[in-house]
């Protein structure tokens, strides 16, 4: 079994269970409120309080002794769509580090690293570049570590997501946004036949569930419909897809952006998803909306 972790704004998130190709096995759920001031906007701010928090959850919801997949999402985290030529790895790491330093400004010391996507242009190969802060990454280590989880792996949200959408067939055709509202943050992905394009995240300022926050979600999908277009002129989005939110939410957005002349749906992953042993007894409880990080973080690379 692999623990998937993955800190929203305001809760853990912990998911136990297995992947393969076409079916997720959650054996396990847990979602416990962050403690005030640990944590802002996906960066560690207090360790030692994330610390005796991760202890405290592992005992009363423990033990989770299998190894562990941190998922890091955070505006500070940076990924970008790169085609790369196919090489050996280090090759490759080196070509990764180099693009992704140039779009740094400098003030942070980084560590770099890559997903790999698919087949690219010209035969060469479209990774996820990514450039996390070394600061960041230390925290994250440093407390879970300390907390006794097994961690073996750091992934970041927008590559759990991209391996999360294997199993949406409804995304690999034609063009589509998928949009995961999260608390105070909105991340909108790009899709084009079910390839991974770019994405874009945002802050919402209004309150929750309010005609306001409506209206601000609405404008950021509007830009990217507008992004989307300047691209490619010859292809039209098909469908907003939105998750992190309950379906009274998404059909409220969908009625307050009518004017976007685009349907909205949820994901549905019931046809790939099982649960077992705790899950099962809990299943009503488990809203896939919110563990969409976790169950991408439980695939592999």
């Amino acid at each position: 079994m692999t623990i998937s972790i993955y800190c929203s704004p305001t809760d853990l998130r912990i998911v136990v269970g297995t992947a393969n190709e076409s079916r997720v096995r959650v054996e396990q759920f847990v979602e416990v409120p962050l403690p005030a001031g640990a944590m802002i906007n996906g960066i560690i701010t207090n360790v030692d309080a994330m610390t005796r928090f991760l202890k405290d959850v592992d005992t009363v919801h423990g033990p989770f002794k299998g190894d562990a997949t941190v998922v890091v999402e955070s505006n500070l985290v940076r990924t970008k769509l790169l085609t790369v030529p196919k090489a050996p790895e280090r090759q490759v790491a080196a070509f990764v580090a180099s693009e992704m330093q140039e779009l740094s400004d400098g003030q942070v010391d980084e560590a770099f690293d890559y997903s790999v996507l698919g087949p690219g242009a010209e035969g060469g190969l479209d990774v996820l570049g990514v450039a996390v802060g070394r600061a960041m990454l230390a925290a994250y280590i440093g407390v879970v570590g300390n907390a006794d989880f097994k961690l073996k792996k750091i992934d970041v949200g927008t590559n759990a997501l991209i391996k999360a959408v294997r199993y949406l067939p409804q995304i690999a055709a034609g063009t589509n946004l998928l949009a995961v509202l999260d608390s105070n943050i909105m991340a909108i992905s790009l899709f084009e036949n079910g390839e991974y394009r770019i994405t874009k995240k945002h802050r919402l300022l209004a309150p929750e569930n309010t005609d306001a926050r409506r209206q601000e979600a609405g404008n950021h999908l509007s830009s990217m419909i507008q992004f989307q277009k300047s691209q490619h002129m010859d292809s039209e989005i098909r469908t907003i897809f939105i998750t992190g939110v309950s379906s009274e939410r998404v059909q409220a957005l969908a009625a307050a952006t009518g004017y976007l002349h685009l349907p909205f749906e949820e994901i549905q992953l019931d046809h790939h998803l099982e649960l077992t042993g705790k899950a099962a007894y809990a299943q009503d409880g488990f809203e896939i909306a919110k563990y969409i990080y976790n169950i991408g973080a439980l695939i592999g690379k």
